[in-house]
């Protein structure tokens, strides 16, 4: 019989029951990465998306939103120097937080001008950078930094403790894992809503679409056959990494298909960095003991170049 003690049980293993950090680590260095490449993409186009002049000026943007959105872009005078100068310190956190420098504060800093930009003019952010907001919020919590870091090697750490360090408290890691999972689910359910997705040809209309194309697909791959399998195949892909992917049997197949969907759908598409955003995640979701020992194989073929290819 299920009681009380039993889902306090499981709800504690499930949150709290101690684990290293070292595959939230590996997070955090590519996350911190890809911030640091959505912020060098912004650079052309910052006057138009976020300056006083752009596309949603500063008056605009103040009848439109007036103070009901954060961003110190409210607290500061509106003028390019300030976008400016938001983007260089988020660029210059992005750096820290991806190496582990003085990790939390740069994870707080990097979200606070994230956020700074992102609600300047919300018309251009697509899901990805909602996202990356999400995620960005709860590593400001995590113990990100106990592992692969400079602040590991700054407090004197053997590297044996920096790549497999004493086991944390992985409620953080959690949550973000299942904000993935809700991203996938929610994708599934609203597209399982629409008829092309039931009648097999919505994966047909968006290489179509001149704004978003990239590589061109071959034309066998847009018969009425292939794209069938395309569009229920996405349906199948997207329900599994929020359901099958928390079962340990199928997690490696399932973060594989994932790769594979996303993969292919860079290849044709220029979703921004949407893709690159739900790979990264995907990191999560690795064993953190199988983490621990990839760089710990890793940092033995750095120590020991020669034994290691004979």
């Amino acid at each position: 019989m299920l009681t009380w003690n039993h889902v306090a049980t499981a709800w504690n293993g499930f949150f709290h029951a101690p684990e290293p950090p070292t595959a939230l680590a590996l997070f955090r260095i590519a996350f911190g990465l890809l911030l640091v490449v959505n912020a060098l993409l912004l650079l052309k186009d910052l006057p138009w998306y976020f300056g006083p002049r752009g596309w949603v000026s500063a008056e605009r943007f103040v009848k439109a939103y007036g103070t009901s959105r954060f961003t110190l872009c409210n607290l500061l005078p509106h003028t390019a120097g300030t976008v400016n100068l938001l983007l260089a310190v988020h660029l210059v956190a992005a750096c820290g937080l991806s190496a582990g420098l003085w990790t939390r504060a740069s994870a707080v800093l990097a979200f606070v001008t994230l956020v700074s930009l992102h609600h300047r003019n919300p018309c251009v952010l697509h899901s990805g950078d909602t996202l990356q907001r999400l995620l960005l919020f709860l590593l400001m919590f995590s113990p990100a930094g106990d592992a692969l870091s400079v602040d590991v090697w700054l407090a004197g750490s053997a590297w044996s403790d920096a790549v497999s360090p004493a086991p944390s408290d992985p409620w953080c890691q959690r949550l973000m894992q299942l904000q993935v999972s809700i991203v996938y689910l929610r994708t599934a359910w609203w597209k399982l809503k629409g008829k092309t997705w039931i009648n097999g040809t919505a994966a047909y209309y968006p290489p179509q679409l001149e704004a978003f194309a990239r590589f061109p697909i071959p034309h066998l791959l847009l018969s009425r056959f292939f794209t069938a399998i395309a569009t229920w195949g996405t349906l199948l892909v997207e329900s599994a990494l929020g359901t099958l992917v928390w079962f340990r049997e199928c997690r490696t197949a399932v973060l594989l298909t994932g790769c594979a969907l996303h993969l292919l759908l860079e290849y044709s598409l220029n979703l921004q960095l949407f893709g690159w955003t739900m790979l990264v995640t995907y990191l999560l979701f690795v064993d953190p003991h199988e983490a621990a020992s990839w760089c710990q194989a890793v940092a033995e073929v750095f120590r020991h170049p020669a034994d290691s290819f004979g």
